[in-house]
């Protein structure tokens, strides 16, 4: 239930028990977001409001992961694709089909290649895309 002020025309929250499920604010409503929130969709927040959220919350940034990069490549040769691939160069062992085998090792090898290389780049512009404009 809301109710709405007549001063502000701004929809406040009736008060909710303590174990209430906070609403999902990514497909809530705007008005709900703002109170879930507590945001005068007015005025917006005062800068002492934004240095307290900043305090508790911190910067509204993604924490980057940065690992060794022969893991990251080593990586590439680990899911369910590549899983397959070594399935068959497994299979072509066994059967003693050595062509096979060679052909599909370079497809698993130029394909961890490929992927770690688009990697990098992306990697490359979401750095450059970090940095502060000047």
């Amino acid at each position: 239930m809301k109710t709405v002020t007549k001063e502000s025309n701004v929809e406040t929250a009736l008060s909710k028990p303590a174990n209430a499920k906070p609403p999902d604010i990514a497909s809530a409503p705007v008005p709900d977001t703002l109170a879930t929130l507590k945001v005068n969709p007015e005025t917006g927040l005062t800068h002492a409001e934004v240095d307290t959220r900043r305090k508790e919350h911190g910067y509204n940034e993604v924490a980057e992961k940065k690992g060794h990069p022969v893991l990251k490549f080593l990586e590439k040769f680990w899911g369910i694709s590549a899983w397959m691939l070594e399935l068959i160069m497994l299979l072509s062992v066994v059967l003693g089909k050595y062509s096979d085998l060679i052909v599909v090792g370079a497809l698993l090898v130029i394909n961890a290649v490929l992927s770690f290389m688009q990697e990098s780049r992306a990697a490359g512009v979401v750095e450059t895309l970090r940095k502060p404009s000047r």
